[in-house]
């Protein structure tokens, strides 16, 4: 087995495909939420885009290792809690307010509202193809958004989210772009948004990503990955 473009050492390449080769292929990724094919690992080690089971992955291990202050608590959501609420936002208040299929995000909401939860923190897909960081205060009410390509806030993004505030609260949210790493090319997107919320979140334990450092920093996620399936496999 060789990786396709991964950017890595011989070294780190070949220590890599020994933990690879020593998972069966034709199963599914266990010990997270998101349990996709196991052939889906490969994609770390290339540099192609990640999709949403890889940031899902990502969102999972940081929830897991976040050292969160006493005074705060926070929801870490996969990517599709962006999709569900840009869905709600087209389908319409009568739909979203009465429909079971939006249940959870309501329910969410409501641990917002009342202080259940103070932050909700997620990766979101925007275009497409281009993931962001988005981190949502109600305490402050303020909405942290970082995009390493630089792009001012997503329009679509925006308007639907200030929908679904207004489902639920009644201030006004202002919106305040993060610091993130700038990336150098198409594919770094989905692992600067990751690091740039940790790092909003726990500043003191989470550096901003060196861009020239993420075919390693992929490599390390997978690692992760690995050994968090092989822990979930031997308690079965």
């Amino acid at each position: 087995m060789k990786l396709r473009n991964s950017g890595l050492s011989a070294k780190k390449s070949e220590e890599i495909c020994q933990e690879m080769k020593a998972l069966p292929w034709d199963g599914y990724i266990k010990g997270f939420e998101d349990q996709d094919l196991l052939l889906k690992l490969r994609t770390y080690c290339s540099r192609d885009w990640l999709h949403s089971v890889h940031i899902n992955h990502m969102l999972q291990l940081l929830g897991d290792n976040l050292k969160l202050t006493a005074n705060a608590t926070v929801s870490i959501q996969l990517t599709y809690h962006v999709e569900d609420v840009l869905g709600a936002y087209y389908n319409g208040n009568k739909t979203y307010r009465t429909s079971r299929r939006y249940r959870a995000l309501r329910e969410l909401a409501q641990d917002l509202a009342t202080g259940i939860h103070d932050m909700l923190a997620m990766v979101g897909n925007v275009d497409g193809d281009h993931w962001i960081a988005l981190m949502v205060n109600f305490r402050q009410h303020k909405v942290y958004y970082g995009d390493s390509a630089g792009h001012p806030i997503n329009k679509e993004l925006r308007t639907a989210y200030t929908w679904w505030f207004s489902e639920h609260n009644e201030h006004e949210f202002e919106w305040v772009q993060i610091d993130i790493t700038e990336q150098e090319d198409g594919y770094l997107c989905g692992l600067l948004a990751t690091n740039a919320l940790a790092h909003v979140l726990d500043p003191n334990q989470f550096d901003l990503m060196d861009a020239k450092v993420v075919d390693a920093e992929r490599v390390n996620v997978l690692k992760r990955v690995i050994r968090q399936h092989n822990e979930k496999v031997r308690t079965y």
